[in-house]
């Protein structure tokens, strides 16, 4: 049931009879006896809840959550919107005042560590309200607002800033706008890397330095193992799970000047830690038997708890699995980066590792945001836990077979160790602890070609479950640093192949590929085979079923999936979405439609959820093995609220449900034909024909050397090119909605139709250039004469009298119109367009232009045409052959023909607008033709009614 909002003069009345009950508990001297503890209960979280909070999480899950203990003092309530924290709410007992600087900079830390930018500290009598994203030394100064609770009510209009409805709405943020721009933190993620960057560059020269004899990849995995073995300690420290060790060790070896004796000392810790401990994590290792200097080390450990300049402490019980996840994907791929330009250093040694991680970012390994890993985690993984039994539950088995920093696995063992609290409610922190224990040895496993990402996943993995002094697993059973797509039995090698670096088989320990698992959750990695063509052949070899002409990697790994699930076993993952309609792709989906019941699919189409800089689409698939697929949940982004995704998937991890603004869904029966979006719109009740029943399409004219065969009209009239084998020629970013532009270059349009010698001059002019065209791979077998164009598409396209013609790759719609009468008669598209001629008669072929370049036009090609990067559709012959034309009435078509015929613009070289599509800022002198415009979307939609 939908909790009802609350409007403010509801929140400010219920807020003054709280403030009211207050004033009567404190003139009877009740009040001095709250503790903590009631102080939240009967007075902060009521006040939080009159703001509109769902404080005891009835109608929407974990809204308000409490928190552990932070280090030194209490950042106690998380307040979320759709599974992100935006508030941080750390309370005071009654009596305990607010003066002291010491809870402001707890609470600001805390709240930074953590990536909320708002902090709040209460006693209730009085509220305080921090940004701790401001860059402030002192941190009275990163104060925002403070509230007396007398004055609740008279300052009701900023207290309700606080509320749920405001932070929803931003009013929070945009009132901090109001009062200037101040510098900012650099976010924790991104300060963390930055500092691990300089800890592992220095610690990596003073360790090559001490030990000349050591290999590089020895001296990498020991300053590896060192930083993360001080990340381990600092978050077992401010966990206040041990007491502090490593900075207590620096003052005193300052007091007693011995701070040379430091990285001793530091080995001692890490043998006591091992004892208490028992993982690997502390073994003894290499690393322990190097010798250095202890000035990069103390740096190392210095910085670990504060910033140089000191305005960035770090609370590392602040900093969860999400962020330091995604601080080590960035670190990987910087070692990546160093590690390539660092040739010379590490020719000594060619271990897989060594071969391996340099190329790591050069094959697309992106860390995963953790909007997207809990969708897909509580997708597969929490789905699959309401319909098995507790003992079902017990040995599930959940693989992530590119696991890289362990993202999606420190996500399943959250939700199953929520899963089992909930269920067994363990009474001591023992029973919990051996409970989050049993999670880590039994049921989570993981596979990555990297050796410091399987090292970086398992410490993430023991840092999520440390919450007390223990002796913790050996995590390298569960872990192998190999490559997934291949095992001993099922998918071998073939012998013909050489291995080695990246065809790597698996390694005899860790888990078991021919077993089978209960979820499969991946994000595989993104690089083109087409540049790897070895590679790609011991794929295509081993994976028959989908290999295609134009694949990658991610189509073995869907692949393997299908082989590592049970029967009734989940598979989540989110890929590259260009496979959903590929034409290349046939066999993949078809092997999925029929292996896999494929229950949902969120194609994030344009919206790019790793970033600009990544350039990736996406798609999100959710699959049950032991198909096939009947009914498909297909989720895409609406057309606009494109910054509303992140949070509307946020939100749908409480519900599975991911609906308007951001998101809309239709369901679909899934082959290996295309997997598209199914109409969002109203469906259709008009009759169409498909345009390939009533026109001829065909791509541009392939010349096979446009350098030699496209010229300039002034080269052309000063070689005396002979003018009837010359033709204007247009690229795809010459032409617009109704637009193109006359650049004045010109087609040697020769299609063998007529010998050379029967043109002197261009004959002349190619003979200079007759070494070029003989190279031409097809020239030389003798598919066809020298001097001729590659592909000169024979065609009635090519001399209709009116043709249409469009780039292949546009944000949407772009057709023009070229007739004969006209400027450009004659015109041709290279191969990066598409042209077409109206076949049938009773179809004008600037009604056609007009309906395809319309809004009906716009939407058909946002649901059919293939998504390219940055936005981009492919509006190739293949796509556009099933456009439905609309078959309206004569006195339509006509008057639609008119708008487009008036719209149709020639434009001179120099321009650029009015290219970009229906509309562009060209348009603000240009009312009539957004009139015309918005004319033909009315009349082509009246079709469609």
């Amino acid at each position: 049931m939908a909790r009802q909002e609350v409007t403010r003069d509801e929140a400010r009345d219920r807020v003054g009879a709280l403030v009211e009950r207050y004033a009567g508990q404190s003139a009877d001297g009740v009040a001095r006896r709250y503790n903590e503890a009631r102080t939240v209960n009967d007075l902060i979280l009521p006040l939080f809840e009159a703001l509109g909070w769902d404080i005891h999480n009835r109608t929407v899950r974990d809204e308000v959550l409490p928190e552990e203990p932070a280090a030194s003092g209490r950042a106690d309530w998380a307040f979320r919107i759709g599974s992100v924290t935006r508030l941080l709410v750390e309370a005071k007992s009654l009596g305990t005042g607010l003066a002291n600087p010491q809870f402001a900079r707890q609470a600001i830390n805390y709240s930074y560590s953590r990536g909320v930018t708002w902090a709040v500290l209460t006693n209730f009598r009085e509220l305080r309200l921090y940004n701790a994203e401001w860059a402030l030394p002192d941190p009275d100064l990163s104060r925002f607002l403070t509230f007396q609770s007398e004055k609740f009510v008279d300052d009701f209009d900023r207290l309700w800033l606080l509320s749920k409805p405001a932070i929803e709405a931003g009013l929070l943020d945009a009132e901090a706008e109001k009062y200037g721009k101040k510098r900012t933190k650099t976010p924790v993620g991104e300060q963390l890397f930055s500092d691990l960057v300089v800890f592992r560059s220095d610690l990596r020269k003073v360790f090559t330095a001490y030990n000349p004899d050591i290999d590089p990849v020895v001296i990498d995995h020991a300053v590896q193992r060192l930083l993360d073995r001080l990340i381990f300690i600092r978050a077992a420290e401010d966990r206040e799970i041990e007491p502090p060790h490593l900075r207590p060790l620096l003052r005193t070896l300052e007091h007693t000047r011995k701070r040379g004796t430091l990285w001793d000392q530091l080995r001692a810790i890490f043998r006591d830690w091992e004892r208490r401990y028992d993982s690997q994590l502390f073994a003894d290792q290499p690393l322990d038997h190097l010798e250095t200097e202890f000035k990069p080390i103390w740096d190392t450990v210095e910085g670990l708890h504060e910033t140089a300049h000191g305005l960035v402490q770090y609370d590392f019980r602040g900093i969860d699995a999400d962020v330091l996840g995604g601080v080590y994907e960035q670190y990987l791929g910087h070692l990546a980066k160093v590690d390539t330009r660092d040739t010379g250093a590490r020719s000594r040694s060619k271990s897989s590792a060594d071969i391996t991680r340099p190329i790591r970012k050069a094959r697309g390994v992106y860390y995963t945001p953790k909007w997207i890993v809990r969708y897909i985690v509580e997708a597969s993984l929490g789905s699959l836990l309401k319909r098995l039994s507790p003992d079902e539950v017990r040995v599930l088995r959940i693989i992530d077979p590119a696991c890289g920093s362990g993202s999606f696995l420190v996500e399943a063992f959250r939700v199953l160790t929520q899963y089992w609290t909930r269920l067994e409610r363990p009474k001591t922190d023992d029973r919990a602890l051996n409970l989050r224990l049993r999670i880590l040895d039994d049921n989570l496993f993981g596979i990555d070609l990297d050796a410091q990402a399987v090292e970086i996943a398992q410490l993430n993995l023991l840092l999520a479950a440390l919450n007390q002094p223990t002796l913790l697993p050996d995590l390298t059973a569960n872990f192998r640093i190999a490559n997934s797509l291949f095992d001993t039995a099922s998918r071998q090698i073939p012998s013909e192949f050489d291995r080695g670096g990246w065809l790597t088989p698996v390694e005899t320990r860790g888990p078991e590929l021919s077993r089978k698992y209960d979820v499969v959750v991946m994000n595989p990695p993104y690089y083109d085979l087409q540049l790897h063509p070895y590679q790609q052949a011991v794929l295509r070899d081993v994976y028959p079923e989908v290999a295609s002409g134009h694949d990658d990697v991610l189509y073995y790994f869907l692949a393997r999936a299908a082989d590592l699930i049970k029967p009734g076993g989940q598979l989540g993952c989110v890929v590259a979405r260009y496979w959903l309609d590929s034409l290349y792709a046939e066999k993949l989906r078809g092997m999925l439609s029929t292996r896999m019941a494929v229950t949902e699919i969120v194609d994030f189409r344009s919206y790019q959820p790793f970033g600009r800089d990544v350039g990736v689409n996406a798609a999100i698939v959710i699959a049950e093995a032991g198909g096939p697929s009947s009914q498909t949940r297909f989720v895409t982004p609406a057309t606009e609220g494109f910054g509303e995704i992140p949070q509307a998937l946020m939100e749908g991890v409480s519900t599975l449900t991911v609906g308007p603004p951001a998101f809309v869904e239709s369901n679909v029966q899934l082959s290996k034909a295309p997997w598209r979006h199914g109409p969002s719109h109203r469906a259709s009740t008009a009759e169409t024909v498909r345009l390939d029943d009533i026109a001829q399409l065909t791509q541009g004219v392939k010349a096979g050397r446009n350098e030699i065969f496209v010229v300039s009209a002034a080269f052309a009239k000063a070689r005396h090119l002979e003018e009837v084998v010359l033709r204007p020629v247009l690229e795809g970013e010459d032409i617009g909605a109704f637009v193109v532009r006359n650049t004045g270059r010109q087609l040697l349009y020769l299609d063998g139709s007529r010998d050379l010698s029967e043109y002197p001059n261009i004959a002349q002019y190619l003979n200079e250039h007759r070494e070029e065209l003989f190279s031409r791979a097809e020239v030389s077998r003798g598919s066809y004469p020298w001097w001729r164009l590659q592909r000169p598409r024979r065609s009635p396209v090519m001399d209709a009298t009116v043709r249409l013609i469009a780039p292949q790759l546009a944000t949407g719609p772009r057709f023009s119109a070229i007739a004969s009468s006209e400027e450009l008669a004659g015109a041709l598209g290279l191969t990066d367009t598409l042209m077409l001629s109206v076949l049938d008669e009773s179809f004008s072929p600037y009604f056609l232009l007009g309906a395809i370049n319309s809004a009906y036009g716009v939407r058909w090609a946002r649901e059919h045409a293939k998504m390219k990067r940055g936005g981009y559709h492919e509006f190739f012959a293949t796509t556009m052959s099933s456009f439905p034309v609309p078959v309206v009435d004569r006195e339509t078509q006509d008057l639609v023909a008119e708008y487009a015929r008036e719209l149709q613009t020639v434009l001179p070289p120099a321009t650029t607008r009015l290219l970009k599509g229906r509309f562009d800022d060209a348009l603000n002198q240009r009312e009539p033709r957004v009139s015309l415009i918005h004319e033909i979307d009315q009349l082509v939609g009246r079709a469609d009614d």
